[in-house]
Order: C-alpha cells, then sequence, then structure tokens
C-alpha cells in the first residue's frame, strides 16, 4: 500500500477531554497497565499521555464540567481478548460482555472513569 508523503501518518495521537485526571491516571496505569509517557500540571493546564502500543491517548482538561462521548469510542486490538476479558472483570464499567462478532473478532467494550468507551477485540 503507498501512502501520499504529504499525509501520511507517523504518530496517531487520541485527544480526550475530561475532569477526573487522578481517577484517569490510576485506570489507563493501574488496570489497563498502558506507561505513562508524560504528565504535567501548569497553573492553568493539566494533561496525561499513555502509550497504548500503537498510539497515544492524550487527555486534556475539558472545558466544562458536562462532558460526554456521543457516537465515539475507540477501538484497540489486543493479541487476547479472551484472557484480557478475564482480567478486567470488577475493574472497570462493562459496555457489552465478550461477544463473537459476525465481521470477524470478538469484542467487549468498558468504559472509563470518565464514561469514554474503549472496545477490545482479537480477529477470529
Amino acid at each position: 500500500m503507498n501512502f501520499s508523503p504529504l499525509t501520511k501518518v507517523n504518530e496517531f495521537r487520541l485527544k480526550v477531554f475530561i475532569t477526573d485526571f487522578d481517577a484517569t491516571k490510576k485506570f489507563y496505569t493501574e488496570v489497563l497497565l498502558f506507561p505513562l509517557i508524560t504528565e504535567w500540571q501548569e497553573e492553568d493546564h493539566r494533561g496525561l499521555m499513555f502509550d497504548t502500543g500503537t498510539a497515544i491517548i492524550e487527555f486534556l482538561p475539558a472545558k466544562n464540567e458536562n462532558i460526554s462521548f456521543p457516537n465515539t469510542d475507540v477501538s484497540l486490538h489486543v493479541e487476547n481478548v479472551h484472557t484480557l476479558w478475564e482480567y478486567i472483570q470488577g475493574k472497570a464499567v462493562i459496555i457489552f460482555p465478550l461477544r463473537k462478532n459476525d465481521w470477524g473478532d470478538t469484542s467487549f467494550c468498558i468504559a472509563d472513569p470518565n464514561g469514554f468507551h474503549l472496545t477490545f477485540f482479537t480477529k477470529n
């Protein structure tokens, strides 16, 4: 596959705007075990960046307290979704449980402390 040198992406970074940085940091480091790349807190700005292995999730302050993520989630391909499903039990809010999908993968979906949905999948 050929990519245009103008639009070939060298790093994918998903920005999510949140209000609860402490719960987010704990969830992504202690539950999902994503490495924390960097964290900053300045007078009026705070942020977290996590390495997912192929992309970076960056958390920044929401402009107001009423955050939501309508019609949005992120899908993350993992080595073994069945093992991850067993591990995640009781550690996160389940949006939908482990299921085999007609399109050729098995997946489940959880919500982080901000309500942001993460779907984990493995191809069948």
